[in-house]
């Protein structure tokens, strides 16, 4: 299979920014990618409609999202449409940080359960899995208690805590310190102490 690129979001950032890609529909854009050798490969073994899913998703993941519940590997077409998109050199330079800024600036229960399940889910990517966590950290450190709320619910919050581990360490700090008493939040902050 192909290789995986570090950059994937930052191109598919810039790739929905982009006049060019905003004036083609979905459909043409999906025609086109799957009439390179790239997309023929890719969709042998994947689908075009979940494919057009994951499109939908990258240009508004708040709204999109769950159209990925059922589509178990994701995180690979995000990868082969942002390779894609890099080598048809229909999108230059870095995005990550302006998808991450674009839709995950703001703390709301929606964007960290999003932004939890890229985290927990997209790990291939190292670059893309350390951002995530640093903005996981970030956001964590300024308000806990959306973050908190998400992990309670979580039979995997452990796994999540271990994820952030790459992130901003200070960041982390503050919003394990910023905790209250709850019987959760206890157990949280002796998981992260032992850790």
């Amino acid at each position: 299979m192909l290789n995986r690129l570090s950059s994937i979001l930052t191109i598919i950032v810039i790739a929905i920014a982009s006049p060019s890609l905003q004036e083609q529909t979905l459909e043409e854009r999906i025609h086109e990618f799957s009439s390179t050798s790239i997309g023929q490969q890719f969709l042998a073994n994947h689908s075009s409609e979940e494919l057009k899913k994951v499109i939908l998703f990258l240009e508004n993941p708040l709204v999109y999202f769950n159209e990925l519940a059922n589509i178990a590997d994701y995180c690979d077409y995000i990868s082969i449409y942002a390779y894609y998109l890099r080598s048809s050199k229909q999108v230059t330079g870095d995005i990550y940080y302006s998808f991450l800024d674009k839709y995950f600036r703001d703390i709301d229960q929606k964007r960290v359960h999003v932004l939890t399940q890229l985290l927990l889910n997209c790990k291939k990517d190292a670059i893309f899995s350390e951002l995530l966590a640093d903005r996981y950290t970030v956001l964590f450190g300024i308000n806990p208690s959306v973050f908190v709320c998400d992990l309670k619910a979580r039979k995997n919050w452990k796994e999540v805590i271990d994820s952030i581990r790459s992130g901003n360490g200070g960041a982390f700090r503050e919003g394990i310190a910023k905790l209250g008493d709850s019987d959760f939040e206890s157990q949280l902050k002796e998981y992260v102490r032992k850790r």
